[in-house]
């Protein structure tokens, strides 16, 4: 039988090297561990490799081989992080023209949570990771997190409180008391956390520290006091989106033991209610940085 001609090996027409050469959209099941929740998941998973100005392509099979080969071959529960380094360093080794791999996972995770009335409800977590890792050793990896919570608007409270005690002047210093009328949002956060090391925080610590400062994620079950107790402790502590971020980065740097060079990105985003736009706010800083920025507050 006739040899096959290896077409990606050939020259190139143009002298130009590419930097991110892979796959996307491979979809592999895995079985991770998540502190105490153990999780079936099903993994987006994409794969790059960087490739010589001299070659004409990258052996697109082998990227796909090495995502398999963890896939398949690893039977213990592992993190998301540990997942895409294996695969990293198994890219490598099969691509020995290449000086960089890229490994991005994108999946869902489950857990049980419980209402105020103790009725137990799924809700799920968006997770990601990513890792970049060098030949010569240099690693890059990222961990990040995103779940939907509710935040109630200061801005409408506090205007509602003024049209009312304008209505209602005698009741003026009881409204001042008290939370008064104003329009809810669904609030998506966002938490991620980049460093030039292997990644050992826990993610759902981060979901933990997000979930205190918007009163938890939504969840599917309520029932009427459940309804009643979660708006009433929105109202009792508004928040704007910038409250939101400026909150979650200062319980961070509290509760979580970053080091000064991790890059720390923070997202919020409502589903406004009475606009036909969303409000976002972010925060992209390094720990270091806003440990500086917090012994000014």
């Amino acid at each position: 039988m006739r040899d096959l001609e290896d077409v990606q090996s050939s020259a190139s027409t143009h002298k130009i090297s590419i930097g991110r050469v892979g796959v996307k959209k491979v979809r592999v099941p895995l079985t991770i561990r998540r502190g105490d929740h153990v999780n079936h998941i099903v993994a987006d998973i994409e794969s790059y490799v960087d490739i010589p100005a001299s070659r004409k392509g990258a052996d697109m099979s082998r990227a796909v081989e090495a995502i398999n080969s963890i896939a398949m071959e690893r039977k213990e529960e592992i993190s998301i992080e540990k997942v895409t380094l294996e695969i990293a360093k198994d890219t490598l080794n099969r691509f020995n023209y290449s000086e960089r791999s890229h490994v991005s996972l994108k999946t869902e995770v489950f857990a049980v949570a419980s209402s105020g009335s103790g009725r137990k409800s799924f809700v799920s977590y968006r997770l990601d990771s990513a890792t970049t890792l060098e030949r010569n050793g240099n690693i890059i990896q990222k961990i990040g997190v995103e779940f939907t919570g509710m935040n109630a608007c200061p801005c409408a409270m506090e205007s509602a409180r003024s049209i009312i005690s304008d209505s209602h002047p005698e009741g003026e210093e009881f409204l001042r008391k008290i939370p008064v009328i104003t329009h809810n949002q669904r609030n998506t956060v966002r938490i991620s956390l980049e460093t030039g090391r292997e990644i050992s925080i826990e993610a759902f610590k981060l979901i933990e520290v997000g979930e205190s400062v918007v009163n938890g994620v939504l969840l599917p079950v309520l029932k009427r006091r459940d309804e009643g107790e979660l708006v009433v402790d929105a109202h009792l502590k508004p928040m704007f989106v910038e409250d939101i971020v400026r909150e979650i980065a200062s319980r961070l740097l509290k509760e979580v033991d970053l080091q000064d060079d991790t890059l720390v990105t923070i997202s919020s985003e409502s589903d406004e209610s009475i606009h036909p736009h969303n409000a976002f706010a972010q925060i992209e800083s390094t720990a270091g940085d806003l440990r500086k920025a917090m012994l000014k507050s």
